[in-house]
């Protein structure tokens, strides 16, 4: 089948959606299908290339206070022109410039339409997951937004034929079924192989090489505001336990990050000691899993996320997790989930003290996730979600 997709971010840009996406449009072209992916052209981008079979196409979006402009007929004009030769379109997330820009299509797109959701604003306030005071501020703004906004474009949306979900009764699940949206299918986010694979001598050797000690609590996100690793730096310092060492690996250095060094440096100079915190960036992805596969456990203190891989990542390997309440992270087992700053310290500290409730919790994860989010079976669910969605008349 001819499939296309529509998304803000793909290779070589990287998020979580991005993620998602790439390996289920990978994962579709070993099976057989001819994909394109459709995405936002960057500076030093090339217009069209290939990528592990999947061919990419771009184009300029930009966008002021929420309104999309760009090379949106330049956009609409490729659907049109291609979409007798297309199967299905996938839509990923109902609110990105390509998704606006296709609504007016709807009717006359001569192929089958599934919408693919990373979550939403559902209409309701969520407060208790707002963990400062943007937080809350943007939620109050954005809520009423992204409600109208779902409105305006809601009679397009329900002419989709199917909307996969991340999670069953998550935001976007609920809002669908509750405004009368009837295909709907869960498939639970994945990751890649590397995680699932049994850890080796090499990734012991990878730790040594970079300095870092026997027990290591391990955060793996950009390093930006958005993911909070300030949040964990403080509350680490919070801690007496020794011989514990906390990791961040992030993409690039940033001045967010010289802002987390600057404090640790400050940290140091409160508390009369120099605690063992090490900041990695440009970490070749084979060494990051070597750090997963061989942390005590891993941390998230992110203010907005939805269902995010670095954990998936971290339960592959067996490791449990400590999480902010964000997202549907609180559905999954094998954690535990802090909803006060100050709780971060404590249950590292239940963690570093109680190292068999360790090993059961990353059991407890690593179970579930072979269970439920192994990769060839969600990018398989997808496929007969397509093979379905294209029989139906």
């Amino acid at each position: 089948m001819k499939i296309v997709f529509t998304t803000f971010t793909y290779y070589p840009n990287k998020d979580g959606v991005q993620m998602v996406t790439q390996y289920m449009a990978e994962g579709l072209v070993k099976l057989g299908h001819e994909v394109t992916v459709v995405t936002h052209m960057r500076e030093n981008l090339v217009r069209e290339e290939e990528y592990k079979g999947v061919k990419i196409v771009r184009f300029i979006v930009k966008s002021i206070i929420k309104t999309y402009y760009g090379e949106k007929r330049n956009f609409q004009e490729f659907l049109l022109s291609n979409s007798d030769q297309i199967d299905v379109l996938i839509t990923v997330c109902a609110n990105t410039a390509f998704a606006e820009w296709t609504y007016p299509l709807v009717d006359k797109l001569n192929c089958k339409k599934i919408m693919y959701q990373h979550g939403m604003y559902d209409g309701h306030l969520h407060l208790k997951q707002a963990h400062s005071f943007i937080r809350v501020a943007k939620q109050l703004v954005l809520t009423p937004y992204w409600e109208v906004y779902h409105r305006l474009h809601w009679k397009q949306i329900m002419k989709y034929d199917a909307c996969v979900h991340l999670f069953e009764n998550d935001s976007s699940h609920k809002y669908f079924k509750e405004h009368g949206f009837k295909n709907n299918e869960v498939i639970l986010n994945s990751c890649d192989h590397e995680p699932f694979e049994p850890a080796t001598d090499t990734d012991k050797t990878v730790v040594k090489d970079l300095g870092i000690g026997d027990r290591f609590f391990l955060y793996v996100a950009n390093f930006c505001a958005r993911k909070d690793q300030m949040l964990a730096l403080e509350n680490f310092y919070q801690l007496n336990e020794k011989d514990t060492e906390l990791v961040f690996v992030g993409s690039k250095d940033n001045e967010y990050l010289q802002g987390l060094i600057e404090r640790k440096n400050q940290l140091d100079m409160e508390y009369s000691t120099e605690k063992k915190v090490k900041f990695i960036t440009e970490l070749p992805r084979n060494k990051t899993v070597s750090l997963i596969r061989e942390c005590y456990a891993c941390l998230m203190t992110s203010n907005n996320e939805y269902l995010p891989i670095t954990l998936i990542e971290a339960m592959a390997c067996n490791k449990p997790f400590i999480s902010t309440n964000v997202g549907v992270v609180a559905k999954l087992p094998g954690g535990v989930i802090v909803n006060e700053g100050e709780d971060v310290a404590y249950w590292m500290r239940y963690f570093i003290n109680h190292p068999q409730f360790v090993e059961d919790m990353g059991k407890i994860a690593g179970t579930y996730v072979r269970e439920n989010m192994y990769i060839e079976d969600k990018i398989k669910q997808l496929e007969n979600l397509i093979g379905r969605v294209c029989a139906a008349r």
